[in-house]
């Protein structure tokens, strides 16, 4: 597991445990107030979701205790675990980047690959310039594989704000990181500088 996806799961058992869980008692006693439980949809609903809850911390914790924390930042070389790889699909030439993680933190939607994936099995010690060939349910796909970098974060960006002069910046275990626009001399042009208080950000 990567740190940010650690981190992100401990947030989240966080959040669990000293949040939800004390809302779903609250209001599982609110709803007991109600009188008849057997017909007390609420109840029911609350209890449902505590169930929910539990098993959630329970499954996190388990998850939490068992897992061996791998900086990506510290490795180099052809693909492995925590490679944040870009491919270039040969069918369509579009390119695609995916960092290369654990199952409890994957999330392709965000370009978070899962190192069980048939993807990713495919890519594993492939280097820079190398094809690879990957069977996937919807048929065969090639891809040519074009930068591999390691870095301990996985950043999504938008702007925000009226004017658009700031971009806020989130790395997978929640972190912000926040550039600000400066305008370049004589443009209308503006380049983004990271805030001091953010420099692990500053691979963006």
């Amino acid at each position: 597991m990567t740190p940010t996806g650690h981190a992100a799961l401990e947030s989240e058992l966080k959040q669990l445990k000293t949040q939800e869980r004390p809302a779903i008692i609250k209001a599982i006693a609110e709803a007991r107030e109600h009188g008849d439980l057997s017909e007390n949809a609420e109840y029911h609903s609350a209890r449902e979701k505590q169930s929910f809850i539990e098993g959630r911390i329970k499954e996190l914790e388990g998850v939490l205790g068992l897992a061996a924390v791998i900086d990506p930042a510290k490795l180099s070389g052809a693909i492995k675990f925590g490679a944040t790889v870009t491919v270039l699909d040969e069918e369509t030439d579009e390119e695609q980047t995916w960092k290369i993680v654990g199952e409890h933190e994957a999330n392709i939607s965000a370009g978070l690959l899962n190192i069980k994936s048939p993807i990713a099995r495919a890519l594993i010690g492939k280097d820079e310039g190398d094809n690879v060939e990957v069977r996937t349910p919807r048929g065969e796909k090639s891809y040519e594989v074009l930068k591999i970098v390691y870095v301990w974060y996985h950043l999504t960006g938008t702007r925000y704000g009226r004017s658009a002069t700031h971009r806020r910046m989130s790395a997978a275990d929640g972190a912000v990181c926040v550039a600000h626009a400066q305008r370049d001399n004589g443009s209308s042009n503006y380049h983004w500088k990271l805030s001091p208080l953010f420099a692990a950000c500053s691979g963006w």
